[in-house]
């Protein structure tokens, strides 16, 4: 084999020094500057997105306070007229809750309950 032979040992020497500086030029002026100038740019993108986002979540951080604010008011109004209703209901029946539906529907008989169609098979 032409490789082992020891006459030829200088010539491939010199051919892979060849090869190798020229193939390290080409590399590292041509084709690893465009790499990392994608990889900049990417991390730039990356980058700009993140603080986009954190700018987008401050913002709804702030809407959702500003809802809760306006919010927490109405529902504490009808929190305590719902408690006020309550005990005037609790008071106008006396303690009797049985009460309750027939008071609050003047008038108006309990609809009596239908059989369901099970039921009626049964029978």
């Amino acid at each position: 084999m032409p490789q082992l032979e020891v006459s030829t040992y200088i010539s491939q020497i010199f051919w892979l020094i060849v090869c190798f500086s020229v193939l390290y030029y080409l590399l590292s002026r041509k084709a690893l500057p465009r790499v990392a100038e994608v990889l900049e740019a990417r991390a730039d993108r990356i980058r700009a997105d993140l603080d986009e986002a954190q700018r987008l979540k401050k913002e709804a951080e702030d809407a959702l306070a500003r809802y809760e604010r306006v919010v927490a008011r109405p529902r504490a109004g009808r929190r305590r007229e719902i408690a006020e209703t309550q005990a005037k209901l609790r008071a106008g029946l006396g303690g009797r809750p049985g009460q309750a539906g027939r008071e609050a529907r003047p008038g108006r008989s309990p609809r009596p309950r239908r059989a369901s169609p099970r039921r009626a098979r049964m029978r």
